[in-house]
């Protein structure tokens, strides 16, 4: 028995087991009919079929990147928190993004770019921190906020908008 060529083959091969080969060879490879010329006299079809192959991971869902906050979006978020600590009104989020939205600057052009713009959520996020860094006495009317402290606010921003989206889908 050592010497010859042998082959392994399963003695019983189940319906389910053809049913999940036939599967796989047919899901591994796109195939699409073109629609072809349509012959009037006749009313049938003439068409050849094209081959198309998908890529290896066509059907995984691709993860989106937040673009980081600008530091002129984010002075100006600044600037609104400390109106409020100052003694004027708070901030509200909802109208503060829309206040970003028309913001128009000393040449008349729009102040910020629409990839700039921050929805009422991702502001609210940002006052949130910024209020609890004051809180703890870690910033002094947003002043003193170091480049860290920032940053870990976009990474938190970001990271909340992306769950909120996916829990949306």
């Amino acid at each position: 028995m050592d010497t010859g060529k042998h082959v392994k083959a399963s003695e019983y091969e189940s319906v389910y087991d053809s049913a999940k080969k036939m599967w796989a060879e047919r899901v591994t490879e796109v195939n699409l009919v073109s629609s072809g010329e349509v012959d009037s006299s006749v009313d049938t079809v003439q068409s050849e079929p094209l081959q198309y192959s998908a890529k290896k991971g066509w059907a995984l869902k691709s993860t989106k990147r937040g673009n980081p906050m600008g530091e002129n979006v984010r002075s100006y978020l600044i600037e609104k928190f400390n109106e409020g600590v100052l003694g004027g009104p708070k901030a509200d989020a909802n109208q503060v993004a829309k206040e970003m939205k028309v913001l128009r600057g000393e040449d008349g052009r729009l102040g910020f770019k629409p990839d700039e713009w921050r929805t009422a959520k991702q502001i609210a996020s940002f006052l949130s921190r910024l209020s609890a860094l004051q809180r703890r006495g870690e910033a002094n009317d947003g002043q003193d906020d170091t480049d860290e402290d920032l940053v870990a606010i976009e990474n938190e921003d970001m990271i909340h908008s992306l769950t909120l989206t996916t829990w949306e889908l």
